[in-house]
């Protein structure tokens, strides 16, 4: 009887050390459609499934209600495998995709049990090999120890685990609970599904205040040079917008205010590059000039397909735009690093073999100003080209590089939505492009510093015969984003 107890008792501490170390020993790795993603189990309290979606944050759902969690993380997305199961253009093919990661999963998940199974009867048998024993005991009781243990283990865990597909629920992800970045968008979400939230209510009564701040200071400040410069060309700049809407409320705004006679975006209006992004950029239609648009790193394909669609958005990657006699020429980011980080190297190179095509179209074309996401994007027709208009850098930069003014606006966006929830201390940032007869004679730079209405505004005269810093460097420094500061090799996008 004795002998007997002991076994139930090695049964069940070898049944508790697999399900503590179900974490470990159900992580699996695997391909999944143009990726790979990483499945595990773990005992918890409550049930739920996460889904982790590195930097961005994660998806939760209420699924089940065993106490066990399900984890999925997404590991790497192979951009080449995404294109290939696009079109000729290389835009995905939303159903293609659902379709090929729903035939991966099912192989996945089967590794996944086969390998906890495997790991939790080698658990078991070795918590029944070293449990502490009678002295007594003999060989045919350490058998029966390990036996027990490596039956007992891997049955509880199978046993745990399936409890989590009874009354499993994947509608519990149509309300899911969103942390990190993804939870700045959580308002929108809301509202597509009918809701007006707190939140998005927020955002537009801080819309309205900044803006009208903005206008306000400004025209008290400039009005007599702006009416002593009537009948120039004006172009406002605007970039890295990453889906702030109170970055478009105040374009809009300084647009109808200051009759301009064009809105330049020189990219990075989305965050994560995603085509549902673009929905949320409506507003972009509302605008009484023409609103051109440069794609940036953080626009992927989709999200670039989507805006150029909207009615108002001329996207102009590799064509002339003429207004009020300056001729633009706009050249899209060869970058896509919404996702994925990409080494510095990879980086490099990929401008680098976008000089030749900038060369032609620029001696092509003679255009008056150049419109890029990253300046670094000018490299090769430094000298060749009047002015260049980018962002990507964050902050506002004037130089004047072998002949060519390079014009840097901040963001225009305050760096994101972020900016709406707390005070950062990045500026909303924006820029006056003034041309007569085709030439960019003046840069106005405004910037309103987070919520608190600090503002700045100044003029900078660019005429050839004006003095104006050469910075080499707004064109020769790799910028690169923090969030991609530290990339390693494995990555490429």
């Amino acid at each position: 009887m004795k002998r007997r107890y002991e076994i139930l008792i090695v049964a069940a501490a070898a049944a508790t050390v697999a399900i503590t170390a179900l974490p470990f020993s159900s992580s699996t790795l695997g391909k999944v459609g143009p990726g790979t993603m990483q499945v595990s189990m773990a005992a918890v309290p409550s049930g739920r499934t996460v889904l982790e979606l590195p930097p961005l944050g994660q998806v939760t759902a209420a699924t089940h209600s065993a106490p066990t969690a399900v984890r999925l993380r997404l590991e790497e997305i192979d951009v080449r495998a995404v294109r290939s199961l696009g079109d000729p253009l290389g835009l995905p093919d939303q159903e293609r995709l659902v379709a090929a990661v729903s035939d991966d999963l099912p192989g996945l998940f089967r590794s996944m049990v086969l390998r906890t199974l495997l790991i939790s009867m080698a658990i078991g048998a070795a918590v029944g090999a070293i449990a502490p024993r009678r002295r007594s005991t003999g060989t045919g009781t350490v058998v029966r120890r390990v036996v027990a243990g490596a039956v007992v283990a891997p049955v509880a865990v199978a046993a745990l685990a399936s409890s989590s597909l009874l009354g499993y629920d994947t509608g519990a992800f149509d309300s899911p609970t969103l942390s990190g970045q993804l939870s700045l968008v959580q308002p929108y979400l809301q509202d597509a599904q009918g809701g007006i939230t707190e939140s998005l209510t927020l955002i537009d009564e801080r819309t309205r205040a900044l803006s009208e701040q903005l206008v306000e200071l400004y025209s008290s400040a400039t009005t007599n040079e702006i009416a002593a410069t009537s009948g120039e060309t004006v172009i406002l700049h605007v970039s890295d917008i990453h889906l702030n809407p109170v970055g478009v409320s105040l374009a809009r705004e300084l647009s109808e205010t200051f009759g301009v006679d064009a809105v330049l975006d020189t990219g990075d209006l989305t965050s994560f590059g995603q085509e549902p992004e673009a929905a949320m950029l409506t507003e972009l239609s509302e605008f009484d000039v023409p609103y051109l648009f440069v794609a940036g790193n953080h626009d992927g394909s989709g999200a670039r397909r989507r805006i150029a669609e909207i009615p108002g958005v001329t996207a102009i990657d590799k064509k002339i735009f003429e207004v009020g006699g300056v001729r633009i020429l706009g050249i899209d980011d060869p970058t896509q690093t919404a996702l994925r980080t990409i080494p510095r190297a990879t980086i490099q190179r990929t401008y680098e073999a976008q000089y030749p095509l900038i060369e032609r179209l620029v001696a092509r074309d003679q255009p008056d100003l150049l419109a890029v996401h990253n300046p670094l994007q000018a490299t090769p027709v430094l000298g060749k080209v009047p002015a260049v208009a980018a962002g990507h850098r964050h902050k506002f930069e004037l130089g004047r590089v072998d002949g060519t003014v390079v014009a840097v606006v901040g963001s225009s966006g305050a760096t994101g939505l972020g900016s709406l929830l707390v005070e950062t201390g990045e500026p909303y940032s924006f820029e006056l492009l003034r041309f007569v007869d085709g030439e960019l004679v003046a840069v106005d730079s405004l910037q309103l510093r987070g919520t608190n209405g600090e503002f700045d505004s100044r003029r900078r005269l660019v005429r050839p015969e004006v003095d104006l810093d050469d910075d080499p460097g707004i064109v020769d420094d790799l910028v690169i984003e923090p969030s991609l500061e530290d990339v390693g090799p494995a990555g490429e996008g």
